[in-house]
């Protein structure tokens, strides 16, 4: 790419600022502002960075924003606006700091924690913090030392907690004790240490917690739940005195409330931990208010099956209910914990019309011992597909009497069960009826008999040929597709003369399979025919995609079919001429590229650039 289409254009740069500025409509105002973003240099930070005084606050903010998306060009200007006399343009810098993840970012703030502003203190602290920058905890900690700012500290404190600082705990909270502050500012200090106490506290804190923390300040329920959960999960609380737990466990009742997903999951990860139960009865009221959140009904599902003992009544309830969630719910604990004493439950769900609750049913019946049923299974196979294949795959050694069970599912209405069936036939080693495959075969003329046929091809090909041969001149092009899988496999010489005439399949559909095949099968012959068809080709995207694989041959013919592709026409073309000379590794194709630098279409032209581009930084 040429060098002037790269360099910093003050300009452009001008304008932009000045439709910014003037701009009203915030749309438009945040397009303009993401193609400044797109000027990366020093330049734009500067000229953006005058942005930061301005009266209008939206307009602060996209300059931060903007700032934030030039990453490293930024800093330099940032780290001088650190020494500007106006507080508020120090408090800016740092906010655009907080999003250039780097350790320069984290660097530059330390210097601001010697601010005389306690709210620029207390924001290149939350910089340090959201970037955890580890490094810098020796220095917090001697800031909590000296620091007499109540905003400070409880900027401290959270910071300790997102760094994972141990072994402070104590020292905080006299910190707190000593400040010469009001009840409710010591309140709210105390509120941030007990949400922290999760990352930064030990399970010797969890009685200072019940017992002093919460005694001497009103502490919020949610920075209770919070911090309380949070030392139970990240710590070993297997030598708990009974009392103790007893204690949380009326704690966890009281105070309980689902409305928020994340401590929802923590508070049930810490009752689990210590085998308490109480959440169990509120799990309808937990699923309905999360099940739309991604991961949620799963992350619970696990939790609950960390319990060593499930309620068996729990279970039932859950069985019973009306809410799909909560079937899905009993069916999934019953399989992951292998939970016995529900057959005649289970086995009525599997004649749920919900799918999901049916599958999972089936796959109980047919997994577990305690609720094998492979009667049912069977009565089922008709009409249910899911209850059809695991009837298949639990076919383990084959009879007499399984080996006509799966050839009953060659004739089943379901793709899939025909495949599962055939898979499994063409796998075994006893004998099959081949009349009767033969009949099925007859019966069935279209994609309907394709799995038998595939049968058939295993065990009698002569046979399976003759079928093949008739079935090319099906009037369906799904069927003549579905017999390239068939042959795959063959010895040269049938496999070959057979695509010799699938070549000239008038169905482009057809002769995309066609090719995939022959370009899977890595020998001369198969080239001949890529090349023959190539030259009759009427589809593009199939000679697209003949060009495009010919470097997996990587001779000098597929390198000449290559070249010729790359002076073709269609763009199309040209473009799978580049993807394949890139390949081949072949000076001559090396050559080739940069001739296309000259192309008249600029989607090539970038192509060949990222190619090149590429290369060189491998050398590098």
């Amino acid at each position: 790419m040429d060098k002037d289409k790269t360099a910093f254009d003050e300009k452009e740069l001008a304008t932009l600022i000045e439709r910014l500025t003037g701009e009203k409509e915030r749309y438009q105002q945040e397009k303009i502002a993401r193609k400044i973003g797109m000027m990366k240099y020093e330049e734009t930070a500067e000229s953006i960075a005058e942005l930061l005084y301005s009266d209008d606050a939206y307009i602060r903010n996209i300059a931060i924003e903007i700032l934030a998306s030039l990453g490293e060009k930024a800093l330099p200007v940032l780290e001088r606006k650190l020494q500007d006399k106006d507080r508020n343009i120090r408090k800016f810098s740092l906010d655009a700091l907080m999003n250039i993840r780097m350790a320069k970012s984290c660097e530059i703030a330390l210097n601001a924690l010697d601010d005389p502003d306690e709210n620029v203190v207390e924001a290149a602290v939350e910089v340090i913090a959201e970037q955890q920058y580890t490094e810098a905890s020796g220095r917090l900690i001697g800031m909590l030392k000296r620091t007499d700012s109540i905003w400070i500290l409880n900027a401290l404190i959270r910071a300790f907690a997102r760094l994972g600082v141990k072994g402070i705990v104590c020292e905080i909270y006299e910190k707190i004790l000593s400040l010469r502050a009001t009840t409710i500012e010591k309140g709210i200090l105390v509120n941030t240490l007990v949400k922290s106490m999760g990352t930064i506290g030990s399970s010797k804190d969890i009685e200072k917690v019940l017992n002093t923390y919460t005694v001497e300040y009103r502490v919020d329920d949610s920075n209770l739940l919070f911090g309380l959960s949070g030392l139970i999960v990240n710590n070993d609380v297997s030598m708990l005195p009974k009392e103790l737990v007893a204690n949380i466990d009326r704690v966890f009742r009281e105070y309980r409330d689902y409305s928020d997903a994340e401590l929802t999951l923590l508070l049930i990860a810490a009752s689990v931990k210590l085998q308490l139960v109480f959440f169990l009865e509120d799990i309808k009221e937990i699923i309905f208010l999360h099940k739309g959140e991604e991961f949620f009904i799963e992350n619970l599902l696990d939790l609950i099956c960390m319990l060593n003992n499930i309620p068996h009544d729990f279970i039932r309830k859950m069985l019973n209910s009306a809410e799909p969630e909560l079937m899905l719910m009993g069916l999934n604990l019953i399989y992951k914990k292998h939970i016995c004493g529900f057959n005649s439950i289970v086995e009525e769900l599997c004649d749920s019309a919900d799918s999901e609750i049916s599958n999972l049913a089936i796959n109980i019946i047919s997994d577990l011992d305690c609720y094998k049923n492979i009667g049912l299974l069977e009565s089922l196979t008709d009409f249910n597909e899911e209850a059809a294949i695991i009837a298949i795959k639990g076919i383990n050694m084959p009879d007499a009497k399984s080996v006509d069970f799966l050839l009953s599912k060659l004739e089943h209405k379901s793709r899939n069960v025909r495949k599962a069936a055939s898979v499994k036939l063409v796998s075994i080693t006893s004998e099959i009826c081949i009349e009767r495959l033969e009949d099925i075969v007859k019966r069935n003329l279209g994609e309907e008999g394709i799995e038998a046929l595939e049968v058939m091809f295993g065990f009698d090909k002569k046979l399976a040929w003759k079928y093949i041969t008739a079935r090319l001149d099906s009037r369906d092009d799904k069927v003549r597709t579905r017999l390239v899988d068939i042959v795959e496999g063959e010895n040269d010489h049938n496999y070959y003369s057979f695509m010799e005439t699938m070549i000239n399949d008038p169905s482009a559909i057809v002769r995309k399979k066609v090719i995939k095949s022959l370009c899977r099968r890595i020998e001369d012959r198969s080239l001949q025919l890529l090349e023959k068809l190539l030259q009759g080709e009427s589809d593009i995207g199939n000679r697209k995609d003949i060009i495009s694989n010919m470097y997996r041959f990587n001779n000098d013919k597929a390198l000449n079919i290559t070249i010729e592709a790359a002076g073709n026409s269609n763009t199309l073309i040209r473009l799978a001429a580049v993807r394949s000379l890139a390949l081949f590794g072949d000076e001559r194709a090396n050559d080739v590229m940069r001739e296309m630098l000259k192309d008249q279409v600029l989607e090539v032209r970038e192509a060949v650039e990222e190619v090149l581009r590429s290369r060189v930084e491998v050398i590098k």
